[in-house]
């Protein structure tokens, strides 16, 4: 639980209420830091980023990539 969205959800992660992160999908963690464009002209962007406008901003995200599906199953016609 984190009280300020220091880290946000990426593929196949939820985001709960109380700023839990989760697992939508079994699969393995991947932590990316990717660059975001916040909204200026949203409060509460403009209070949290104050002074830094213009500049580039990283932001954390965590991501789930699934396991590989097995492959047991066969095409057997087309329709």
């Amino acid at each position: 639980t984190q009280l300020k969205p220091r880290f946000h959800p990426g593929l196949n992660v939820g985001f709960g209420r109380n700023g839990t992160l989760f697992a939508i999908e079994a699969g393995k963690v991947m932590v990316t830091c990717e660059k975001i464009n916040p909204y200026w002209n949203h409060t509460w962007v403009k209070r949290c980023y104050a002074g830094r406008e213009g500049q580039v901003i990283y932001k954390k995200h965590f991501n789930v990539i699934p396991h590989p599906q097995h492959n047991r199953f066969l095409l057997i016609d087309r329709i």
